[in-house]
């Protein structure tokens, strides 16, 4: 049977976190999800808390230390209608799947959904993320808008805060891949604004052109492109 969501989880030596991460998903109150767990080459004890969960819904998936390669292997194998990520140091709120896929089928129109985060370990604080479309779609310029649970405005995760975090320990890779995904956008969101009002060409032109001639970095261009994109949006 096909699940309605599947959860890809990448596990890169999380032995200490990962069997309260996995009951915070097996006690989910929305229970038809399969629980795609790719290891990431783990050399700790990650495999046998694998092992230790005897649950139907998880699938594991081998493959050799590379973060990004893990992530696109599990989002492959995904049957699921819907995908939820998830790292391996993280919790889920017991309510996060039922919510998610509630909003999901009452919004078709809506392709990504995302949620606030309870922040917990070294920080304790609320990552509250953009709710209004021109603002979500805007700031995927300069960040990434969404907690990987129309932003949800409530926590659906806890999110840990320590030097051992996943995301922490591949930041260098998830940087220069983010780097490439945000110059991509802005790409689009140019061709985009230009389409309908050209009397931006020169505007970007001279920008692109600084940026080619290494005069300023992808760090400044996206932040000059990104209240022009917004405006856009919100009047368009």
């Amino acid at each position: 049977m096909i699940p309605a969501v599947s959860i890809v989880l990448p596990v890169y030596n999380a032995e200490a976190y990962l069997q309260d991460c996995l009951y915070s998903i097996i006690q989910q109150t929305f229970p038809d999800f399969e629980l795609l767990l790719i290891d990431d080459g783990s050399t700790d004890g990650s495999v046998a808390v694998i092992n230790s969960f005897t649950d139907k819904r998880i699938r594991v998936i081998q493959n050799m230390h590379d973060f990004i390669g893990s992530l696109n292997m599990g989002i492959h194998a995904a049957r699921g209608k819907y995908i939820a990520r998830m790292d391996a140091d993280d919790l889920m709120l017991p309510h996060r799947l039922q919510t998610q896929f509630d909003f999901m089928e009452l919004h078709p129109d809506i392709d990504v959904c995302g949620s606030w985060a309870d922040t917990f370990g070294e920080i304790h604080n609320i990552i509250r993320r953009p709710t209004e479309h021109a603002d979500i779609v805007s700031s995927m310029l300069r960040s990434n808008p969404f907690m990987h649970p129309a932003n949800i405005p409530e926590p659906l995760i806890r999110y840990r805060i320590s030097t051992q975090q996943v995301t922490r320990i591949a930041e260098k890779d998830m940087l220069v891949s983010s780097a490439k995904i945000a110059l991509e956008y802005a790409e689009g969101a140019i061709e985009q604004i230009i389409e309908k009002e050209e009397r931006y060409s020169d505007f970007f032109n001279s920008l692109i052109e600084l940026f080619n001639n290494e005069l300023i970095g992808h760090e400044v261009l996206l932040q000059t492109i990104y209240p022009v994109y917004r405006n856009y949006l919100v009047n368009n």
